[in-house]
């Protein structure tokens, strides 16, 4: 009798837990697969973010790139400084400005004409090689039949000079003759494959020869652009700033590792990110952002949306959805911000103010792109489908579907997504 009382105690306490699961906002069920979660749909708001990342720019910047082995006459400017609009900057030796600029000039014009000279002799220099190979051929073949003779010649004193007819000096005479005639042959051989050679390769000899001339062209133009840039010979700043970079000296000679001055606007500092088309469509000029320096946790800046462009650009990546540019200004910056320092920013694309959310590892997709979660009620879990709106890292939008406070599963196991309706406990499953 004691037995039985136990085991009735023991079924009602494990119906007791069991019914206490199934009430709670959430729960565990541990199956062979893992654990899964019952939770409840709450009511709240929810906020789409996107995450960015940039780096933190100039508002305006000026890059003055000077020709190589220029002398500098005089320096007004010293990297740290601060400059306004029209300042000088440095001055160049007049001298060596102008030198340089007519030898760029002068260059110009003898490849200019070294090309006009090879285009229109093209069509006569090759009838030439061809008249060479011509002439080569027909030497080549007279000699052939000069040292065709000299052999029988020199065969025929052979016999003569061995029965006594002709003396020793006439038969060594026919010998250095064919000997000549057969050097001769061999040199007539190699000039007529020179002449074929040349041939050949005359098409693509002078297109390389035309392609080195423009490219000469080229270069020499865009030295000349170059030197013509530098105004009056004496560079000046354009824009209100900080000069950032400075390596010139008076008097020294410029070159490749000294040759470029930076002025940075950093009257204000920006991020300049692309968004793909599909999120900038909730954007907005004047909207605002949250920005985070990397290695400033903890910190967190205040920024707005101040430009989107008018047109997306196509993507890099082949079928990717094209991007739109921004610029965000840093409303807030202060000692610690830098340019060039990499942020991350965060945008509120949508905020859905008092809607119906779940967690979103509840929701399942199929291979048709259709979404479903497994709405629980009593101890039982169906497939139900169900649209969504907005979502973040965490939560989902549910628009249709589930209401608010209804139950539903959690990472629901492949075990469980294999059936439509299954049978649930406090303590595990089983397929219906």
């Amino acid at each position: 009798m004691k037995a039985k009382t136990k085991i009735v105690t023991a079924v009602a306490m494990i119906a007791v837990i069991a019914a206490a699961g199934i009430l709670s906002l959430a729960y565990y069920i541990t199956t062979k697969d893992g654990k899964v979660i019952v939770s409840r749909a709450a009511t709240k708001n929810l906020t789409q973010s996107l995450l960015l990342n940039g780096y933190i720019e100039a508002n305006n910047r000026q890059t003055i790139k000077l020709p190589s082995s220029i002398k500098i006459e005089q320096v007004f400017a010293a990297k740290g400084q601060d400059v306004q609009k029209g300042d000088p900057l440095i001055t160049l030796d007049d001298r060596e400005y102008k030198h340089r600029l007519n030898v760029e000039q002068i260059g110009l014009e003898k490849l200019q004409k070294e090309l006009q000279l090879l285009t229109s002799r093209t069509g006569s220099n090759k009838k030439d090689a061809e008249y060479a190979a011509a002439q080569c051929m027909i030497e080549l073949k007279n000699q052939e039949l000069e040292s065709a003779k000299a052999t029988v010649k020199y065969e025929q004193s052979t016999s003569l000079f061995e029965s006594g007819a002709i003396s020793k000096e006439e038969y060594a005479n026919t010998k250095d003759a064919m000997d000549k005639a057969n050097n001769l042959l061999e040199l007539r051989k190699i000039n007529y494959q020179k002449a074929v050679d040349n041939l050949k390769s005359f098409d693509s000899d002078n297109e390389e020869r035309i392609f080195n001339l423009k490219k000469d062209i080229e270069l020499a133009r865009e030295n000349i652009l170059n030197l013509d840039a530098i105004s009056d010979a004496n560079p000046k700043a354009e824009i209100a700033g900080r000069v950032v970079k400075m390596d010139l000296e008076n008097g020294i000679i410029t070159n490749d590792s000294n040759s470029t001055i930076i002025i940075d606007d950093l009257s204000r500092y920006v991020i300049n990110l692309k968004v793909k088309q599909n999120e900038s469509l909730y954007l907005e000029k004047g909207q605002s952002a949250a920005i985070r320096i990397k290695g400033l946790e903890g910190k967190e800046y205040i920024g707005k949306i101040e430009e989107i462009d008018d047109i997306a650009q196509p993507s890099e990546r082949s079928n990717g959805l094209s991007n739109v540019n921004i610029k965000i200004v840093v409303s807030d910056p202060d000692k610690f911000i830098k340019v060039g320092y990499q942020a991350e920013v965060k945008l509120d694309l949508r905020v859905k103010l008092d809607t119906v959310v779940v967690d979103y590892r509840a929701i399942v997709q199929d291979a048709d792109g259709n979404k479903y979660l497994y709405f629980v009620e009593g101890n039982e879990a169906q497939r139900r489908p169900v649209k969504t709106g907005v979502e973040n890292k965490f939560e989902v939008e549910i628009l249709e579907g589930i209401i608010a406070g209804d139950r539903y599963l959690i990472n629901p196991t492949e075990g469980i997504q294999d059936r439509d309706t299954i049978k649930i406990w406090g303590w595990g499953y089983e397929f219906r």
